[in-house]
């Protein structure tokens, strides 16, 4: 069943945001249809937990807000569109930026899983909520009856608006489609990139709130992965001016045809028009401020032609429209009459549009007499919302916008002027003062080719073979991209050339051939058109010798210079045509016309084509003017504001000259120039160009008969009506029977032209070549920056204003830079202070030194200079040659020497020594000292026995400075030690105190087992005899040493006794039970047992006793067990027995 709903959609969300809003994107890759309508969210950096949520404001003023709650199950991860290779939704709608998360996805590959939110969307604008449409799809591929994905709405019943498959599959994957529940499932289809997806949509209340559940169900025992992708459904048409204009946006409506269909006819989008500007609805734009003819559809064509302003303060324009919305509705124009790149209230006309109008007619009063040449914004809005159209940005809830930016204003006072330097020398700032009047934009070539040279020229060959007898060529640029179209003669037909970004590119050849017969055998003339953003190519041909009428021809491409299957339209014979042959198609005015030479009836023809390229033109014959013979080429050129045609004779060789006075639509008088310094051969076409004050042609010889295929150059000096002289630059670029000079072009700082030969089936390029020596190449600002040129020689500076304008205009003057004179400057040097130096500079005339306070005199080329300071010296030299110089000599002071003696002062222990270093002198010597033994050296080593002083002479001879400086040595005594042991160690005896003095510090060595290695009298505990060193250090730092043995003795008479009772109560008699007099001992275990058996003590330390106390409970008087196991010096030993405790 075929289902039918209507998508309310008054959300506009523009595309690109400043990074720290940006939180969707309106998808740029994928095949789906509604790239530009569905904005989806973006989840980078998002975690989705319970209360989380999104709040994102879009620039005309609308507020989305997205809560999620009932969080549970899996968690999901923001991910991109492809989340893996099974996904097919990514083909429908993704992006190029990788950084763009759409998709809420996880995978989980060892167990089933379940993940539920719930979506709380809001939306309003300035405060009020706002109706919108919620769109939704599986971003992951769901396994049939393994994956279910289930979405309720508390909004109007699901639909789908867009479905995807490429797989053989005829299920159905979307359950529930109709109601506010919906399952999906089965968009997997088995194998890898293979599968079918629904993009459902369901629409928010009219509070501007909706609810949406996702309940994610992964039934695979292993797992899988799940995801889903969301957005808003938000397509919009938008202007398309400059960003300083404003951004205007209207809301586009849809009615859904096939909704919920899963076989074909599949859900798509119809949109309503019922409120539109000219024949085409507004289409879905993703951004602004670029053509929307060429994004799209070509949907700006409201008006077709804008008129030339009169400059009598009134301006009308004729809209095409259409309102069929049941009511009037409401259209408002602005015109940036004062150019400052933005509209003002004044400029606003508004007019109210009833139901059922095809047209509207808007004026603008009350303008100035004078308005810009430049190109002028224009912006036209339509809608229901007057409020909306009121302004000329913002939002507007239907209808559509277009924006144009065009000249209305003749160039009649454009003037190209600036003032130069005739002379210059090299490396010398050029300051260029700009006196053009009138123009709007400015381009400036500092090191242009020079056209008096001889070009360099390449033969490109036949671009992909399809060349065949080509004849002439035309270019333009379009879309950022250069476009070529060449006729071939015989058999006729029409080669489009693809160059890219540049004509320096080797081009792709497409064949359009001639389109279903349209283009007959002998086509000749061809020239690009683009009328109201169509595409047409006019061509001219048909020799009735060769039993084809001539004819003239349009192609039409429409708003795509690439189509590659045109539609053609032969009009005929028209204007007397006679095998024409160069064509020249002009607008003047709004009107469109164009010229041609007849060969074969040695005529021009001139046709009108009226205000539209498309019309067939009539044409007017104007008869053999100028005594033309067989004419071929042909170009036209203002003067003065005189307009000329010059016409190439093929038979005879000469040149004739057509003057139409102030319009090309004048009947012109002729005269024949004759054939320039006899070099014309057959010439074949002509191309002139203002040069630098002069005028220069170039024409190209095509005498089959004798093989002479030359370019020939002509120049006109100071004025086109003067007879040109000639001159023969040879055959450049392989030329073999050339048939036409294209426009030239200029790359940098190099002019190029494309020559067709017709009997190689090639084309060849000429390269006007320009220098590399400007410090700039070019410019395009108003006033140009400071430049200079590196190398001597004669050099063109070039400024063209209004440049791609009808006003554009150029023009060029030399300048001549010459070679300073070589100077030589006395080099950077230092003196003493008070001392003084000559500068001095060999060659120039003239001299300026500064500071000139402290020289003998500033205006020679060889003062005294007398700094105080450092002083850097500058000087302006004028030299020979008459260049300005400029140069500079630093003149240092010598600092005064530091000298200095280290160190200053020394303490040192007697038999010590200390190293003297003095420094900063060139020499030195050491006073009155005995025991050094070099006295010269800078580094001396000396060891006294008593308090010395020791003075040292320095001297330096950079400035003759002399000191003396004294350092005193102070010697210290060194400590008397005593030292001294209490006993040495026995079975007995376990440890023994040694007692040093003569000092503040102690410092024993080794340490072990010393109670403390740093003070004077530590207790020792060894097991074998040590001998120990005692550093004994005073006050003053100095320090001896002496040595002390203590010795350990194995005498066994020691009995080892232990005590039978003892009395713990505190009197500090018999209060600790344990060992005494047991000498040294190495190991120890000593344990107390009550009658019970329990141990009650334990230690291995011989120094601890037992107090009595069990658990920190005094014991009872009684009887307890003891062993004592240790290994002494003298033996183990095992003791065991009974001890009574007295309280």
């Amino acid at each position: 069943m075929t289902r039918r709903k209507v998508l309310y959609v008054f959300i506009f969300l523009l595309a690109i945001f400043s990074a720290n809003k940006s939180f969707g994107q309106y998808a740029d890759l994928g095949t789906g249809n509604l790239k530009n309508q569905i904005w989806w969210f973006d989840w980078n950096g998002f975690s989705l937990n319970e209360g989380a949520s999104k709040t994102f404001t879009t620039t005309d003023g609308l507020t989305v807000k997205i809560v999620f709650s009932k969080v549970s199950g899996q968690t999901m991860l923001p991910s991109v569109m492809n989340t893996w290779s099974g996904a097919v939704l990514h083909y429908l709608y993704d992006f190029s930026n990788s950084s763009i998360k759409p998709a809420l996805y996880d995978l989980t590959t060892t167990s089933s899983f379940t993940s539920n939110y719930s979506l709380n969307i809001t939306a309003t604008r300035n405060g009020v909520p706002t109706k919108f449409t919620f769109v939704a799809a599986d971003a992951e591929a769901s396994a049939i009856n393994l994956e279910y994905t289930t979405l309720k709405t508390d909004g109007t019943n699901w639909t789908t608006i867009d479905f995807f498959r490429n797989s053989s599959q005829t299920s159905n994957p979307l359950s529930g489609c109709g109601t506010n529940s919906v399952v999906i499932t089965d968009t997997y289809g088995g194998v890898v990139g293979i599968g079918q997806n629904p993009v459902l949509a369901t629409d928010a209340q009219n509070n501007g709130v909706l609810n949406v559940d996702v309940s994610l169900d992964e039934k695979a025992i292993k797992g899988g992965g799940m995801g889903m992708a969301f957005g808003i459904f938000a397509p919009v048409d938008m202007g398309d001016l400059p960003a300083s204009f404003g951004s205007a946006s209207h809301a586009l409506q849809y009615v859904v045809n096939n909704a919920c269909n899963y076989n074909t006819p599949f859900p798509s989008l119809v949109q309503n028009t019922n409120i539109k500007l000219g024949n085409i609805a507004g289409d879905a734009d993703a951004t602004d401020t670029t053509d929307d003819n060429m994004r799209g559809v070509a949907d700006e064509e409201a008006i077709q032609y804008f008129p030339i302003y009169d400059g009598k303060g009134t301006y009308s324009l004729t809209l095409k429209l259409g309102n069929t919305s049941g009511g009037p509705v409401y259209l408002s124009g602005w015109f940036d009459s004062n150019n400052n790149g933005k509209f003002e209230l004044n400029e606003m006309t508004l007019v109210t549009v009833p139901n059922n109008s095809i047209n509207a007619v808007i004026t603008w009063t009350g303008l100035p007499a004078n308005i810009s040449a430049s190109f002028i914004g224009f912006r036209f809005r339509i809608s229901s919302d007057i409020l909306a159209v009121q302004s000329p940005v913002g939002f507007a809830k239907d209808g559509e916008v277009e924006d144009y930016l065009v000249q209305i204003m003749r160039s009649q006072n454009v003037i190209a002027s600036f003032i130069a330097p005739d002379t210059v020398c090299v490396n010398t700032s050029i300051n260029i003062n700009n006196n053009s009047v009138g123009a709007s934009s400015y381009y400036w070539n500092f090191c242009v080719a020079d056209i008096h040279q001889l070009p360099v020229g390449n033969n490109l060959g036949n671009p992909n073979s399809i060349l065949n007898t080509p004849v002439y060529m035309d270019y333009t640029f379009a879309n950022g991209n250069y476009y070529g179209f060449v006729t071939n003669n015989y058999p006729g037909g029409l080669v489009r050339l693809d160059y890219g970004n540049s004509l320096l590119n080797t081009p792709i050849a497409h064949n359009l051939g001639t389109l279903n017969g349209v283009i007959q055998n002998t086509a000749e003339g061809v020239q690009i058109v683009n009328n109201g953003n169509q595409w047409y190519v006019i061509i001219v041909g048909g020799d009735i010798t060769g039993g084809i009428n001539p004819y003239i021809i349009a192609v039409s491409l429409g708003t795509d210079i690439t189509n590659n299957s045109p539609t053609a339209v032969n009009w005929g014979n028209i204007g007397n045509l006679s095998y024409p042959h160069k064509l020249y198609v002009f607008n003047d005015n709004g009107h469109w016309y164009g010229i041609t030479a007849n060969t074969s009836n040695s005529t021009i023809t001139r046709f009108d084509f009226g205000s539209d390229i498309s019309n067939a033109p009539s044409g007017t014959n104007l008869g053999n003017i100028g005594n033309l013979s067989s004419p071929t080429g042909l170009q036209v050129i203002n003067e003065n504001g005189l307009w000329y045609l010059f016409v190439t004779n093929a038979v005879g060789s000469t040149l004739s000259r057509l003057d139409f006075g102030n319009s090309l639509l004048n009947t012109p008088t002729g005269v024949n120039l004759g054939n320039p310094n006899n070099l014309l051969s057959t010439g074949w076409d002509i191309y002139i160009m203002k040069y630098c004050g002069s005028n220069v042609a170039y024409i190209i010889n095509a005498n089959t008969t004798i093989g002479q295929y030359d370019i020939v150059k002509l120049d006109f000096a100071g004025s086109l009506l003067n007879t040109p002289t000639a001159v023969s630059m040879g055959n450049i670029g392989n030329l073999n029977f050339p048939h036409s000079l294209s426009k030239i072009f200029r790359v940098n700082n190099d002019l190029y032209s494309f020559i067709t030969n017709v009997r190689n089936n090639s084309l060849s390029r000429l390269q006007f070549q320009g220098c590399t020596n400007s410090s700039n190449a070019n410019s395009t600002a108003q006033t140009p920056p400071l430049f200079t040129y590196n190398q001597s020689g004669i050099y063109n500076i070039n400024l063209t204003i209004d440049e791609g304008l009808a006003s554009q205009t150029s023009i060029c003057k030399q300048i001549v830079v010459k070679t300073p004179e070589r100077l030589s400057i006395s080099k950077d040097t230092s003196i003493c202070k008070g001392d003084s130096v000559q500068l001095k500079i060999v060659g120039g005339k003239t001299y300026q030194w500064s500071p000139s306070l402290s020289l003998s005199n500033s205006s020679i080329n060889n003062p005294i200079a007398y700094p105080v300071n450092q002083t850097k010296y500058f000087v302006t030299v004028n030299d020979k040659a008459g260049c300005i110089q400029n140069d500079s000599i630093t003149i240092s002071i010598i600092p005064v020497p530091t000298f200095s003696l280290q160190p200053s002062s020394e303490n040192l222990c007697y038999g010590d020594s200390v190293t003297l270093t003095a420094s900063g002198g060139d020499s030195y010597q050491w006073l009155g000292s005995t025991d050094i033994q070099n006295i010269y050296s800078p580094v001396v080593i000396v060891k006294p026995t008593v308090s010395t002083t020791y003075p040292v002479c320095i001297f330096s001879k950079t400035c003759n400075v002399k000191d003396t400086l004294k350092t005193i040595v102070t010697v210290n005594p060194i400590p008397n030690i005593s030292i001294t042991k209490s006993n040495d160690l026995d079975c007995f005896n376990g440890s023994a105190f040694l007692n040093a003095n003569g000092g503040t510090q102690y410092n024993w060595s080794p340490s072990d087992g010393l109670s403390s290695p740093i003070i004077s009298n530590p207790e020792v505990k060894i097991i074998q005899t040590t001998k120990y060193t005692v550093t004994v250090t005073s006050s003053n730092g100095c320090s001896s040493t002496d040595t002390v043995t203590v010795k350990v003795i194995n005498n066994s008479t020691n009995q080892y006794l232990v005590p039978n009772a003892f009395t713990p109560n505190g009197d500090g008699l018999n209060d600790c039970f344990g060992i005494k007099g047991w000498g040294v001992v190495l190991n120890f275990e000593f344990s107390i047992f009550n009658r019970w058996g329990e141990r009650i003590f334990f230690t291995t330390d011989p120094s601890n006793c037992w107090n009595g106390n069990y658990k920190s409970i005094p014991q009872s008087m009684g009887t307890f067990i003891y062993k004592i196991k240790a290994k002494t010096l003298c033996g183990d030993v095992e003791r065991n027995g009974t001890l009574v405790l007295l309280r």
